[in-house]
């Protein structure tokens, strides 16, 4: 933490001192004959700018190299000088009407200078008048500057641009107004007058006066009472008013309305007086051209008889052509903005600037004030250096101070949805206050700009800041809508609502009185405006509230003046008593399912044996729609050759083809199978033939999805076991194919097999149709054809070779099933014109069969679903080895040498950009539960116990189902037990980053453990089904597995366990601190151990890397807080997650610091705002020698 406070030199003794060097300084040009020339702000062309015209917004270049003349050598013959009033000063009796834009966009500030025309005090604080001015050049301008008055040395000017035919480009009135545009045009318009060009006349409000400012939005939609009160409240107190029209497009119906009524769109006008006459609410308003309001009212002259008296007859003249009244709802039609400056016209003020560097939590600064004479006040805070431009809720609460000199009762209360609040006017007795801001958005490095503003002498107010815990400032506003909130009490009083509105926002606090429930609210806002929402109103989740506690819980904000209060409906609320819901069920076995399936489909051949007849699927029909929508695998283009033709029963398929020359007798299911039997039809489906060619050796598992039987070529009945939808299934269908000409349309049938088209055509019928199965992806295909976990990993040529290698051989090892595919090119280009000259397709898979290393280079063997083969390095490779090839037919080594290729690692990763990997574990068995969970974040859990009979070869796998399956961080960690199911060792651990997690192949010894699945991810609600393999049919080793209920630490402490017995532990004995860092493929989690009895551990981290955008980071890896670890506790400080495997692991800077001080008030605050309750810390054992 660090506070500076550094209370400003008074403005008056910033005059004081400027007046002195400035008549210092005249006297010494006087006394010498010289004019003053401003060397920072010369009189030439590049001093002012990019001019443009204020119509067509064309450059202006006429006459720019003009010289700059001194107002004595103005022309006097135009009409507001053709009097000759006398030798030049800078202002005499000024009125808004004095006051003139020239050719320069500027509106916003000549408005802003017109509603001071009257401010005698501020004038002279402004532009001084001085008698040196007019013989010397040199011209005193004052202006508030950065939230700082600044001395006229920075704005010091002595001469005025000239413009066409001897007019002046700058206003054509007294020259104040000439002066302050000038003096601005140096300090805020970029060091030129063409900088001035747009604005807003807020900024310019606070800039020539130093008082608070503020843009507010009006159409007809404004509440016209609301506005009208509110104008005559600022008119009793002195502000100063300013209204633009909005920008209408060039040539519209609107902006002919707007010329019509001789009213300038995107224009500034001053709003000078209010007045109702007749009834009627009057707007009396200054033009700075002589463009003037043709409407209602626009006769009634600008000021009374009585004024007029006193005018001379340009004056009255000029107020006829400059300003007129507007009646409210002409006003609200026409204009859009109306701008603010609380200017207090004689007021003592004290500036002081507040520099903060604080986290969140961390003790905070507010104002004391010490008053001995009663008096009136203004306090205002802007505050500066913060992120971005958004507005935030903000407080500025008077409290009466405490005999022990806290803050006690409050007394005066103010809110804004800005960067700044004023609390308006109140007034103090004597006694000792404290004034609390607040803000809805916290910065960790903020400027805080007060201003105690007085009419009186600001002597008798003692001024100074004290630090205070940052619960003060929560209290403080708990303590505004506890006072002036609405309360309501529910639950027979346990629980209190108080609701409270502003014009911007609106407020829920609750009160929980309960002992040991939470509370949550959600809130609900209906309206048709932009509102930005938050906390328990906000788009997500409803609002904790721990119990005996008081919380904000619901707001609003809006941006929309005179708006209709909004409502929060508060209805909605719930009281959390652990209600927890766990479902378990155990699936039948895939034998059950595949015998009662089996059953059903030999009896249905039976029939159709008995009757004759062949079997035709009605769910499934051979007809046009069934085929659905086909197109060109080539072109995209709708493929519609002969989509009426009858379907084929498989032996009326030609033998004329390639693949069945040889005439190989009758159809058969399947009969030794190879990859190269697989060809892929006219149907965009390369995803799943692919998958299929993996799987063609796998005799066992072809048998479970298409077993071999007697009655499918002679009845047509054909069954296909497929995993869909979570679970298996056996898909009823026909034999029936679509063909063109009598050859298939789609998969092929080498050597009359069948197997290929009829696991086509059932996957089709789960799609509807077989234009469904057009698009995919082949890990989809591997969970549907084994119902093994599958996944996909993305590469490109910047992948480590040497781990994607490493990884090849552990899929290979493990005889997981590999699919790669290659990425789309657009036509034409030259990435698609480098894949044909080397027969590769793209947007296109390929199976992946083998892998070896020749001669030390690394070949991996592909198989094509199509004839298109590699060319390239290595394809003239056989694609298998002699003693292989001796055993095929000719045809079959044509058809290996067709469809199969090696290929060496660098060119695969040109050419490739992912790889589908299937875990199927051919032979094993399986059990598969479904488990559905509801609970509170720390309720009890359900972990798997498995206790264990004999030593066996286990895999498990839970996949995330449900409405949310990003991709998130889970662990399967596998720990020893007991019959009390106490957590044991950790004997097997997992990790991933995805929607699902395996364990990998491990053994288990005889004895009982626990499987506990963790994810970094809301856990309320979760369907995960599990999968639990093993080598040994379950029956055979007598094991059980059940599910039980184990308290919630189990996760967090499961997830701990991992990270400190695998990850790399950096002891700071010195400060009793010990961080792990543990990394995973594409993931690294950071944990600390805070080993000290009474502070805590604070740890900020960071990450380098060239692609941080492909690099998820969380917990103190973030941009905002420090991560806490409270005393003697271990806690995940930080993880990241990188998005692209096989890339280098980023560098990491890890920092902590110890805060000597306690946080037990912000626990539950800091824990809020964990993305995941296994970030939460847990208790560590006492140990000896910590600090």
């Amino acid at each position: 933490m660090s506070f500076y406070v550094e209370f400003l030199t008074p403005k008056e003794e910033i005059f004081q001192q400027d007046d002195e060097e400035c008549r210092e300084h005249a006297k010494f040009l006087m006394k010498h004959g010289h004019i003053y020339i401003d060397e920072d702000f010369p009189p030439c062309e590049e001093t002012l700018g990019e001019l443009r015209d204020i119509e067509t917004n064309e450059l202006l270049i006429e006459n720019k190299d003009n010289p700059w003349f001194p107002p004595w050598k103005f022309s006097n013959f135009v009409t507001y000088r053709l009097n000759g009033l006398g030798s030049y000063q800078a202002w005499h009796d000024p009125h808004p009407f004095h006051v003139w834009q020239g050719q320069l966009g500027d509106c916003w500030l000549i408005a802003a200078i017109m509603c001071i025309a009257t401010k005698r005090k501020l004038l002279e604080e402004l532009v001084p008048r001085r008698e040196y001015t007019m013989k010397c050049g040199l011209v005193q301008v004052r202006l508030f500057i950065n939230e700082r008055w600044h001395r006229s040395p920075p704005t010091t000017i002595s001469r005025i641009s000239m413009g066409t035919n001897g007019s002046p480009r700058c206003p054509r009135s007294k020259h104040g107004v000439a002066f302050i545009e000038k003096a601005y045009a140096k300090a805020k318009g970029g060091g030129t007058f063409g900088g001035l060009a747009g604005g807003n006349s807020h900024y310019a409000f606070t800039t020539l006066t130093g008082c608070q400012s503020r843009l507010i939005q009006v159409d007809l939609r404004t509440n016209a009472v609301t506005l009208w009160k509110d104008l005559n409240k600022w008119k009793e107190l002195g502000f100063l008013i300013a209204a633009a029209t909005p920008e209408q497009d060039k040539g519209s119906l609107e902006e002919k309305y707007y010329d019509d009524h001789k009213i300038s769109d995107n224009h500034c006008y001053a709003l000078l007086d209010f007045k109702v006459v007749d009834g009627h609410w009057l707007f009396h308003m200054g033009s700075n051209s002589t463009l003037k309001w043709n409407g209602k009212w626009s006769e009634k002259p600008g000021y009374d008889d009585e004024a007029l008296s006193k005018m001379s007859v340009q004056d009255r003249k000029l107020s006829d052509g400059k300003t007129f009244w507007f009646e409210m709802d002409d006003f609200l039609s026409l204009f859009r903005f109306i701008y603010l400056g609380e200017f207090r016209d004689g007021w003592n003020e004290t500036r002081i600037v507040q520099d903060i560097r604080r986290y969140a939590t961390d003790d905070t600064q507010i104002l004391r004030l010490n008053i001995r004479k009663s008096c009136k006040l203004v306090v205002e805070v802007v505050t500066r250096r913060r992120k971005g431009w958004h507005n935030h809720n903000l407080f500025l609460n008077i409290h009466r101070a405490t005999p022990d000199n806290q803050p006690g009762e409050l007394i005066h209360t103010a809110h804004q949805y800005e960067f700044q609040i004023s609390s308006g006017e109140f007034t103090l007795e004597p006694g000792t206050y404290f004034v609390v801001y607040a803000s809805f958005g916290h910065y960790d490095d903020m400027e805080n700009n007060w201003c105690i503003r007085s009419p009186s002498c600001l002597e008798n107010c003692q001024i100074e800041f004290v630090n205070c815990p940052y619960s003060t400032v929560l209290r403080s506003v708990q303590e505004v809508f506890f006072k002036y909130g609405k309360a309501e009490k529910l639950e027979n009083g346990k629980v209190i609502t108080y609701t409270w509105y502003s014009r911007q926002a609106g407020f829920v606090m609750m009160d929980n009185l309960w002992e040991k429930e939470f509370v949550r609210f959600k809130g609900y806002i209906t309206h048709n405006r932009l509102i930005t929402k938050k906390l328990g109103c906000g788009p997500f989740l409803s609002w904790p509230v721990p119990p005996m506690s008081r919380q904000i819980v619901g707001f609003y904000s809006h941006e929309i003046y005179g708006e209709p209060e909004l409502k929060i409906d508060i209805q909605n609320w719930t009281i959390s008593i652990s209600k927890m819901s766990y479902s378990i069920e155990f699936l039948p076995s895939k034998e059950e399912i595949f015998q009662k399936g089996n059953d059903e489909c030999e009896a249905k051949a039976e029939i159709y044996k008995k009757r004759g007849g062949i079997y035709v699927d009605p769910d499934f029909p051979p007809t046009k729609e069934t085929l659905g929508v086909v197109r060109d695998i080539e072109t995209g283009e709708l493929d519609l050759e002969k989509l009426d033709n009858p379907w084929l029963p498989l032996h009326k398929f030609s033998n004329f083809t390639i693949y069945r020359h040889n005439n190989y007798g009758k159809y058969q299911i399947w009969n030794d199978p190879w990859p190269f039997h697989v060809c892929q039809g006219r149907l965009g489906d390369c995803w799943l033939i692919a998958a299929i060619m993996c799987i063609a050796r796998k005799k066992l598992l072809l048998e479970e999805l298409v077993p071999r039987n007697n009655y499918t070529v002679e009845t047509g009945v054909v069954q296909v076991r497929l995993f869909v939808d979570g679970k298996w299934q056996v898909i009823q269908t026909d034999y029936h194919l679509p063909h063109i000409d009598k050859f298939e349309r789609f998969a092929i049938m080498p050597k009359k097999q069948a197997w290929v088209a009829f696991i086509e055509k059932a996957y089709a019928k789960t799609k509807g149709t077989y234009g469904g199965l057009a698009g995919g992806y082949s890990d989809n295909a591997f969970t549907c054809l084994t119902g093994c976990m599958s996944r996909r990993v993305y590469v490109d040529k910047t992948t480590d070779m040497d781990k994607l290698w490493e990884d090849l051989n552990k899929w290979k090892a493990d005889d997981f099933l590999l699919v790669a595919s290659t990425p789309n090119q657009e036509d034409f280009s030259k990435e698609k014109r480098w894949y044909d000259r080397h027969m590769i397709s793209d947007c296109h898979a390929y199976a992946l069969l083998d892998f070896k290393v020749v001669d030390g280079h690394r070949l991996l063997h592909l198989g094509s679903n199509s004839t298109l083969k590699w060319n390239g390095k290595w394809s003239d490779k056989p694609g298998y080895d002699d003693e292989v090839l001796k055993k095929l037919s000719v045809q079959d080594r044509e058809l290996s040498d067709r469809k199969t290729f090696w290929m060496e690692i660098d060119d695969f990763l040109a050419f490739f950009h992912r790889i589908y990997i299937g875990e199927y574990r051919e032979g094993w068995s399986e059990i598969r539960v479904k488990q559905k969970v509801e609970k509170k974040a720390v309720d009890d859990v359900q972990v798997l116990r498995l206790d264990i009979t004999r030593r066996c070869g286990l895999a498990i796998e839970v996949t995330n189902r449900g409405k949310n399956t990003d991709k998130l961080n889970q662990f399967l960690n596998i720990h020893r037990s007991n019959p009390k199911n106490h957590l044991g060792e950790l004997v097997h651990a997992a990790h991933t980053y995805d929607n699902q997690i395996s364990t990998g192949t491990f053994h288990l010894d005889p004895g009982t453990y626990l499987v506990v699945h963790s994810k970094f991810g809301n856990q309320d609600k979760m369907e995960n089904d599990w999968v639990i393999r093993s080598a040994t049919p379950f029956g055979q080793f007598g094991s059980t597995i059940q599910s039980v209920l184990c308290p919630y630490t189990y996760l967090v402490n499961s997830v701990q366990e991992m990270f400190a017995k695998y990850g790399t532990a950096e002891k700071h004995e010195k400060d009793n601190v010990i961080i792990y860092t543990w990394h995973g493929e594409q993931t690294c989690f950071v944990m600390v151990d805070n080993l000290r009895k009474w502070e805590y551990v604070r740890v900020k981290s960071t990450i380098k890397s060239e692609k941080k955008d492909k690099i998820k980071t969380h917990l103190s890896f973030g941009p905002l807080l420090s991560w806490p670890i409270p005393p003697m506790s271990r806690a995940i400080v930080a993880y990241y997650n990188q998005q692209e495997y096989g890339k280098p692991k980023p560098e990491m800077e890890i920092k902590y610091y110890i805060s000597y001080r306690f946080l037990n008030l912000f626990n539950w605050c800091d824990y809020r705002a964990f993305g995941s309750d296994l970030e939460a810390a847990t208790v560590l054992k006492e140990k000896v020698g910590t600090a």
